[in-house]
């Protein structure tokens, strides 16, 4: 028998042996590792590609937050706070503990003016990364908080 003959027979004994379990295991991993190559984008600018990505992540497993908070973090990225405001209100709807997804739907209404509603969501996110344990982003949310906050008083109309 060929080598490449072993080989086809090897990977049909795989795929005979596949059980759903097996499968969903995989499913995750390529999930985890879509997720690790949309970071990477993201990393080296490459917003575009990195939302490509995450869309195809959250079509994939549209049960996961994560893909949607990367989604929501390059609409953001790419001066997008509608897209980014609907993404992450979407991730915030699936994991409603996630910090980083209140975060970033504050951010979104800063970005489109709505300066206590995006103070409200980091009230919001700030107890989340609290009760996770996440001190690094409590840390910059309480950063922008409070720069919301002083654009708010420096307003005197209650909407930033």
């Amino acid at each position: 028998m060929s080598d490449q003959s072993e080989m086809i027979h090897a990977m049909q004994d795989r795929i005979a042996q596949a059980t759903p379990e097996k499968i969903a295991a995989m499913g995750g991993m390529i999930y985890e590792i879509g997720l690790a190559a949309a970071a990477d984008l993201f990393n080296r600018g490459r917003f575009q590609e990195a939302a490509e990505t995450y869309v195809h992540l959250t079509d994939l497993d549209p049960k996961r937050a994560d893909g949607f908070v990367g989604l929501s973090t390059c609409a953001l990225a790419q001066d997008l706070p509608d897209m980014a405001m609907d993404t992450a209100a979407m991730a915030t709807g699936l994991d409603p503990d996630n910090a980083a997804a209140w975060f970033l739907t504050g951010k979104a209404q800063l970005q489109l003016g709505d300066t206590q509603g995006a103070i409200d969501d980091f009230v919001i996110a700030l107890e989340c990364a609290a009760t996770a344990g996440k001190s690094a982003l409590a840390a910059d949310i309480g950063r922008i908080k409070a720069l919301a906050e002083a654009r708010l008083a420096a307003s005197g109309d209650g909407n930033g």
